[in-house]
């Protein structure tokens, strides 16, 4: 266990038996005696998950340590001590977001209890910010390459056809219609659907916001829920669904879609809801779909195999993308453009 505490009080007897028992249990400890010395620690030391802190105390309170702190990292949980509690301070902690509130004279194993709630608070939250900081990132890389992916260039017949549909895609993002259709991209893998998918989100309406993506046959039936929707009990996560608002989802493989999630994601489309795994309370969601599948599709969804109305709302604007070999002529201009990109890196 390396989560690291910071201890603020005034108190010294105080701050040395809170950090000796906090030891005990594994975590590392700073301490500090007032508001200044506090945010000076915070400053210098890097990775620091819970305050636990004295609300009054000489100089500034600390409220106006809560305050800073959470500017400086917003993940940060905190512990309120104090032996002036009111129903004004509790109040005020929770607009603050604070983790737990304890009343001087205290027991100590509801301190170390509060920790270790604060811990797993922390880092829960850690793993989303972790998310959306990579989220971001993709954004931004995506970005700085949208003005070369705007160009479709081939000479073949077939891919021709694809240029045609990204056109009227564009068009109509141009239009600023809202509810932009969801497509389905049917081919063999390695034909650049997810090339194709980009150029559709780039020119669309939604390229300011979030895009994920999400391999359909890279997770078991339970942990492809658990992704998508997230999870309420055991160990709450956060899913794509309640990440995206407002974004685009690249679902690769949807073919490879369990029946059950199927009938849910459908539901997602159609509804505009959708809830935790574990959870019997609806949450709205805002997307546009991109999905992938091989031609083979279609004949699942004739076998029963694939939910035929998920089927019809996914291809809303269908796009068969032909293989290489079905196109000899773009491979010079493949080439030619792989050998500049490698060129570049």
């Amino acid at each position: 266990m390396n989560a690291r505490v910071l201890v603020v009080d005034d108190e010294e007897s105080i701050r040395t038996v809170i950090q000796q028992s906090l030891e005990r249990e594994g975590y590392s400890v700073e301490i500090a005696s007032s508001v200044q010395e506090a945010l000076t620690v915070f400053t210098r030391i890097k990775g620091l998950a819970v305050v636990v802190t004295d609300l009054r105390m000489i100089g500034d309170d600390g409220f106006s340590l809560i305050e800073q702190v959470k500017k400086k990292d917003p993940r940060v949980k905190v512990v309120i001590l104090s032996g002036f509690g009111s129903k004004e301070d509790a109040v005020k902690a929770l607009r603050y977001g604070i983790s737990d509130f304890i009343e001087k004279p205290f027991r100590m194993g509801e301190l170390v209890q509060a920790v270790q709630v604060s811990i797993k608070e922390y880092e829960h939250d850690q793993v989303y910010f972790d998310r959306i900081h990579h989220l971001e990132s993709r954004l931004q890389r995506i970005e700085a390459h949208s003005q070369a992916a705007s160009l479709f260039v081939t000479h073949s017949k077939g891919m021709a056809v694809v240029g045609e549909t990204l056109a009227i895609l564009k068009k109509e993002a141009i239009r600023g219609h809202q509810d932009e259709v969801n497509v389905l991209l049917l081919g063999e893998a390695g034909v650049g659907q997810e090339n194709i998918a980009h150029l559709i989100y780039l020119n669309s309406g939604r390229a300011k916001k979030i895009w994920m993506t999400c391999d359909c046959s890279l997770f078991t039936v339970e942990l492809l829920e658990v992704e998508l929707f997230g999870e309420e009990k055991l160990q709450e996560f956060t899913g794509i669904l309640e990440l995206i608002q407002g974004g685009t989802l690249f679902l690769e493989n949807i073919e490879m879609m369990d029946l059950t999630t199927q009938g849910k994601l459908y539901r997602v489309l159609t509804e505009k809801v959708f809830r935790r795994i574990g959870s019997s309370v609806d949450r709205s969601v805002q997307l546009r779909v991109i999905a992938t599948a091989n031609a083979d599709i279609r004949t699942r969804v004739r076998q029963g195999h694939f939910h035929k109305d998920l089927f019809q709302i996914l291809s809303e604007t269908t796009i068969s993308i032909p293989s290489l070999r079905e196109r000899a002529d773009d491979i010079l201009d493949l080439a030619r453009y792989l050998g500049e990109e490698s060129f570049k890196a």
